[in-house]
């Protein structure tokens, strides 16, 4: 998992440490408000700014299988998949969270 000193700007779900390193993970959820983005880890409602630490994106695993299903059918042979092919995928970025 890739975590990230940026704050989310898009709602979802995310793991949140308090620094790097730290063994304790925290889930939570990340919303758009009227003016800012907040989030609610645990016990804490507050904008995610206001957080620090570090974030990670959770991709819904549906969101994932799509986008393997979509290279999938894009392939032009019935090969089994690579792991050259998986980390050139839209799926791994999706999982990643980069997309």
């Amino acid at each position: 998992m890739t975590f990230t000193k940026t704050p989310p700007q898009q709602p979802g779900f995310y793991l949140w440490r308090s620094c790097e390193n730290d063994d304790r993970n925290f889930c939570g959820t990340v919303w758009k408000g009227v003016d800012e983005v907040w989030a609610c880890i645990e016990t804490r409602a507050d904008i995610t700014s206001n957080f620090g630490g570090e974030w990670c994106r959770l991709v819904p695993s549906e969101e994932v299988e799509t986008a393997y299903r979509e290279g999938y059918e894009d392939r032009t042979s019935f090969r089994q998949l690579e792991s050259e092919d998986w980390n050139n995928s839209r799926a791994k970025r999706v999982a990643e969270g980069v997309e």
